[in-house]
């Protein structure tokens, strides 16, 4: 199947958005149950170093909200696309294993409503695609230096789909290419400590 022949679709009708949810200021405590910002979308992963918690009841009461492994998340609050590398529109991947994560408000989650059809790891890569992100930040309303998009907004994205083995290939060497480039990382990081 050529690129031609994909399917030009609404992200809308691969996947949907979930908002998070508002904590409360007395909703934080010292330590518990680690609660995702806009802060903490650092492309292409979730980072955890500078964190607010919640309780663990407040996590099974908000259960909702919890995060797993692999999910997609978009910032749905920052600059306009005039500073894109702070952009509304952000794309990172929980790649934390077993933890407990909380997904706070203007942070969205993307979820694939057909699993049969469309594959995670290719929505992903697609979704971090320069001119992707552009159109989204773009699209987006409010001020120069806070700029939002909204769920709708974000499922109105045109994307080009193959069909479920062809975006299983892609994603599969996408992520190789990723996995090489994290090894690469590491062995320089060790390098220079030595």
């Amino acid at each position: 199947m050529s690129f031609s022949e994909w399917d030009e679709l609404k992200l809308g009708d691969v996947a949907d958005v979930l908002s998070g949810y508002a904590f409360k200021s007395k909703d934080f405590v010292n330590e518990g149950i680690p609660v995702i910002k806009i802060k903490n979308i650092v492309p292409p992963i979730i980072d955890i170093k500078d964190v607010q918690y919640v309780t663990e009841e407040l996590y099974d009461e908000k259960h909702k909200y919890a995060l797993n492994y692999n999910d997609i998340l978009i910032s749905m609050t920052g600059s306009n696309v005039n500073q894109i590398a702070s952009a509304v529109g952000k794309i990172g991947r929980v790649k934390l294993k077993n933890a407990k994560l909380l997904l706070n408000q203007r942070v969205g989650k993307l979820y694939i409503t057909d699993k049969a059809k469309y594959d995670y790891d290719y929505l992903y890569y697609y979704l971090t695609q320069e001119d992707v992100r552009y159109n989204l930040a773009a699209s987006a309303g409010g001020s120069a230096n806070q700029a939002n998009i909204n769920p709708s907004q974000i499922k109105n994205i045109n994307i080009k789909v193959p069909n479920i083995t062809e975006q299983k290939a892609i994603a599969k060497i996408l992520s190789d290419l990723d996995e090489k480039i994290e090894i690469n990382n590491k062995i320089n990081d060790n390098l220079v400590a030595a």
